[in-house]
């Protein structure tokens, strides 16, 4: 089995508890570097890691001993990092939001499609538990038409201002310089997903509602984002972390069946029925098992490119809507 030699680009939350974790325990991975500008950080994840530890990005991209770059720094950065990744003759894996608008992700693909070298985003919620129930639904036609789906989360929470490293900027998703805000954060998730339920069917119109105040004044700690598909399905996808509440759920409406949170429903009024659905043992190393076996036997990446952009797409069209108050088509 051919090794993939990989570097993480950011070693707060994301970079050392999620990918170093993942990357270091996969076999088909040889985790060997890390970058981060903080030297206590640095010096922390590179001993318990046993990795090679760059003060910055510049530095680490000069050591040939690399295949692939996962970058997992903040949002706003992915962008610029991304394309000197690249441009380095190295494969990419961003973290979401991979860019800050429809164009950036264009740019990145261009300069991904000269250099010969991948990049893709890391859009994991693919394997949430009951993702891959409702996709196992959809494609047995248990379901019958997809009509409608909801993805709400409502919760009281201070992620925003607390799930980052303290030693650097625990607060950097609350400010607009950094790429902060709700919806760039766990809506490229959302939206994933029921793209992915629809098999990625063509948008009509997006609309959007942004909330701010409690954890912000710069950017949302809630949203509401109503997409419209040409085939007649209306997705509504929420998530605030300002009301206290604990709401989360999927759910998936068929015109045989719904899907909610592990359970369908089927029959007619008064005489429901329902199913627990076994849950499908698969997780997040899904993702980088399917990144390795692109990279070493040319299978297809985890998620393409094309992908990922139809997201952005949705992404650009709710701010664009949320600034208007209008219904936006996405580009």
């Amino acid at each position: 089995m051919e090794k993939i030699k990989v570097a993480v680009a950011g070693l707060g939350r994301m970079g050392a508890e999620c990918h170093c974790e993942a990357l270091d325990r996969l076999d088909e991975f040889d985790l060997v570097a890390g970058c981060d500008p903080t030297p206590q950080t640095l010096q922390a994840v590179a001993q318990q890691f046993d990795l090679r530890g760059y003060e910055t990005l510049d530095e680490m991209l000069g050591d040939t001993d690399i295949d692939l770059v996962v970058a997992a720094t903040p949002s706003a950065m992915h962008h610029g990092h991304v394309i000197k990744v690249l441009k380095a003759g190295k494969h990419c894996l961003t973290e979401k939001p991979p860019a800050m608008n429809v164009a950036e992700w264009d740019e990145m693909g261009e300069v991904s499609c000269k250099t010969g070298k991948t990049l893709c985003c890391f859009q994991n919620a693919r394997w949430n538990p009951h993702q891959l129930q409702a996709m196992s639904l959809v494609e047995s036609g248990t379901l019958g038409e997809i009509l409608a789906i909801k993805l709400i989360s409502l919760a009281y929470s201070d992620l925003m201002r607390t799930y980052g490293v303290e030693e650097y900027r625990p607060q950097w998703r609350a400010e607009k310089r950094y790429g902060g805000g709700l919806l760039y954060d766990f809506g490229p998730h959302h939206i994933d997903r029921v793209l992915q339920i629809l098999g990625h069917a063509p948008v009509k119109d997006v609309y959007a509602d942004l909330s701010t105040g409690v954890w912000s004044d710069e950017v949302e700690d809630g949203f509401v984002v109503i997409v419209r598909f040409q085939n007649g399905v209306t997705a509504h996808i929420e998530q605030n972390v300002t009301i206290r509440a604990n709401l989360n759920t999927f759910i998936v409406v068929g015109s045989d069946a719904t899907f909610q949170d592990g359970v369908v429903r089927s029959g007619q009024s008064g005489e429901l029925v329902e199913q627990e659905i076994e849950t499908i043992d698969r997780n997040s190393d899904e993702y980088y098992l399917a990144l390795h076996r692109h990279l070493t036997e040319g299978t297809p990446p985890p998620v393409p490119w094309e992908h990922t952009r139809q997201m952005m797409s949705i992404l650009d069209a709710a701010f664009a809507s949320a600034a208007t108050g209008k219904v936006v088509s996405p580009n």
